[in-house]
């Protein structure tokens, strides 16, 4: 497997994010939220998280990976794509 997951430097979405030439959703692997929106302030999130998904085959054939490369995946997009307070949306 091939791929490159390139975080925003302030923001919470990816600059690059291809797995073996293939464009690649973060849908496919998870989803974000804000884990703290009572302390968000207006324009942001009180506590930024991703949090992967169970591999789907429809994903796996989607983008020819095995589930053990998926699950590598989806641990350096909740990595690079939690960060916590945040106050830079506009």
């Amino acid at each position: 497997m091939e791929y490159e997951i390139t975080a925003m430097k302030m923001f919470c979405g990816l600059k690059v994010f291809v797995i073996n030439g293939k464009e690649a959703d973060t849908n496919d692997f998870g989803f974000d939220y804000d884990d703290d929106p009572e302390n968000a302030p207006s324009y942001g999130c009180g506590d930024q998280m991703f949090k992967g998904k169970e591999a789907g085959e429809d994903i796996l054939a989607k983008y020819k990976i095995t589930k053990e490369e998926y699950a590598k995946i989806v641990s350096e997009l909740e990595y690079k794509l939690s960060f916590g307070y945040c106050s830079l949306c506009s």
